[in-house]
């Protein structure tokens, strides 16, 4: 059900393991204590802790934390997070209160799940993954697509908002399939080219 607790506790770690967020969901309660999700980081073969925002529909998962600033999720290196996109829109974590993203030494592993519904209306999509403070791009892979396709647009570029305070994915390159399109049955003149 939307914005039910995941947990009361004061961290979630998530090593060898996969914390799937579904629907939208708030961590923590206003005024009682700092909430840190904490993915566990690792290699390929040993220890790789998931947060997966991936339920087949677009959500945020917001974690709230009473001290301004405080860290709010700790994605540790090696550590893997999971979102969608689609519809123009994304999944989003929103870390409350000025809340931060803590990612020590290295990088995650950002996977993206697209589930269709894009209607390009620009040359760019900018979509917002993450907002708190201390984002920042570099603690990311470059973006790994699992599924679907990008509705037109050819490359996607991660990026960190004005002063760390969010993570941006800005689709672009829009090259629209055209609405009808015919092939005659003939080969161009002395070549096997179609026309």
């Amino acid at each position: 059900t939307a914005n039910n607790m995941l947990d009361d506790a004061h961290s979630e770690n998530t090593g060898t393991a996969t914390l799937l967020v579904q629907g939208n969901y708030s961590f923590g309660t206003v005024g009682t204590g700092n909430e840190n999700i904490f993915v566990e980081g690792g290699t390929i073969t040993t220890g790789q802790g998931t947060l997966s925002l991936v339920d087949g529909t677009i959500n945020t998962l917001t974690i709230q934390n009473q001290t301004s600033g405080a860290t709010a999720l700790t994605l540790a290196n090696g550590s893997i997070l999971k979102m969608e996109i689609g519809n123009n829109s994304s999944d989003e974590i929103i870390l409350a209160n000025n809340g931060a993203l803590s990612s020590g030494v290295g990088f995650s592993t950002l996977n993206i799940t697209t589930i269709g519904g894009f209607t390009p209306v620009s040359g760019t999509l900018v979509l917002t993954l993450m907002s708190g403070t201390g984002i920042s791009s570099t603690d990311f892979t470059t973006p790994v697509f699992s599924t679907g396709n990008l509705g037109g647009y050819s490359s996607a570029v991660l990026s960190t908002g004005t002063n760390g305070t969010s993570l941006l994915l800005t689709l672009s390159g829009l090259s629209p399939t055209p609405a009808n399109a015919y092939w005659s049955g003939a080969l161009g003149s002395g070549s096997s080219v179609w026309n």
